[in-house]
């Protein structure tokens, strides 16, 4: 095993270490994607995640999604990315399909061996909820369905050339459009991570996130964090 890549397991260690010190709701997140050019400036994406809760005790969601991104002009690009999720339950302990539909702008800028992207654009969820039986037969219905949301995404890197690694920071934001009760700022997620390409077409990726979410009861809102890490692998097929 070469250096740069015994360095990426002995960070993963350190990270898994410090999240269960940290947080008994850590999970781990894993992925794989396939990116291919099919023109000069079309892009496809399929990539499919597996997200467990608690660590290793159950799986929380696994998704597949779709991607297709055109290039406008050398900095600005538009996409659509579809996600077809598995969801677990916690209140009814049931797994449940979700659909989501993601429309976005991006902005790709770079200087020397930064790199800044820019993400805005709007996210559908749409839930089943069939699977959610109350006591007396009813369908316990979410209160939001479908639920629009925007989503702001931010990420810098800086790319180390004699070993092929980036270390980055990414935040995420999302901001309700739909919500009966007023909208808000649904959660925030605060990502660390370091990719090392392996090869012209192969790059991995390990990561730590912080996912904050914001939600109400009675007229209080409360706050509540977990901590995350993972790893996903991309091969590009160009």
């Amino acid at each position: 095993m070469n250096k740069p890549i015994f360095v990426f397991f002995l960070c993963l260690l350190c990270f898994a270490t410090g999240v269960n010190a940290q947080s008994k709701y850590g999970g781990i997140w894993t992925n794989i994607a396939l990116e291919k050019k099919i023109f000069k400036k079309w892009e496809l994406g399929l990539e499919q995640e597996l997200r467990t809760d608690d660590f290793l005790q159950h799986l929380d969601r696994w998704s597949i999604s779709g991607n297709i991104e055109h290039k406008i002009i050398a900095p600005l690009r538009v996409g659509l990315n579809y996600t077809l999720m598995n969801v677990f339950d916690k209140k009814y302990e049931v797994y449940q399909f979700r659909n989501r539909l993601q429309p976005y702008l991006t902005v790709k800028l770079s200087w020397n061996n930064f790199k800044l992207s820019i993400k805005e654009g709007t996210q559908f969820t749409k839930k089943n909820d069939s699977k959610r039986i109350k006591k007396n037969g009813k369908i316990d219905q979410y209160k939001i369905n479908p639920a629009w949301v925007w989503k702001s995404n931010l990420k810098l890197e800086y790319k180390i050339d004699k070993i092929k690694t980036a270390p980055g920071y990414e935040f995420e934001s999302y901001y309700e459009l739909n919500n009966p009760e007023g909208n808000q700022f649904k959660k925030y997620r605060h990502t660390f991570f370091l990719k090392h390409k392996i090869n012209k077409r192969n790059t991995i990726k390990i990561f730590h996130l912080t996912d904050t979410r914001y939600f109400k009861r009675k007229d209080t809102k409360y706050t509540s964090s977990q901590y995350i890490i993972g790893i996903s692998y991309k091969i590009s097929l160009d």
